[in-house]
């Protein structure tokens, strides 16, 4: 049946965006533990002046936006043309 797809795969893009954000909370660690002094807070100057963490933050911001995006333009474009992944959500 055209326009289906397995089961799993409306998780997928929540779980793409779980490790998403799981990278960046352990880069951020770890960074963190290696840049900081034992005791004291790292200065958000610091955080911002990692080109690698910055790039890496922005581009994941980006990918999660379009995910959100994404999800909500295929719900309309599915509901304006009548196409449905399953015979269900027909009625």
């Amino acid at each position: 049946m055209a326009g289906t797809r397995p089961s799993g795969a409306r998780d997928v893009h929540w779980k793409q965006a779980a490790v998403v954000l799981c990278c960046l909370l352990e880069v951020s660690i770890s960074h963190l533990k290696t840049e900081t002094k034992i005791g004291s807070m790292a200065d958000l100057r610091q955080l911002m002046d990692n080109e690698v963490l910055m790039a890496f933050t922005s581009y994941a911001t980006i990918i999660l936006t379009k995910m959100m995006f994404m999800s909500s333009a295929t719900a309309f474009q599915r509901i304006t043309n009548k196409v449905f992944a399953n015979p269900e959500d027909c009625a």
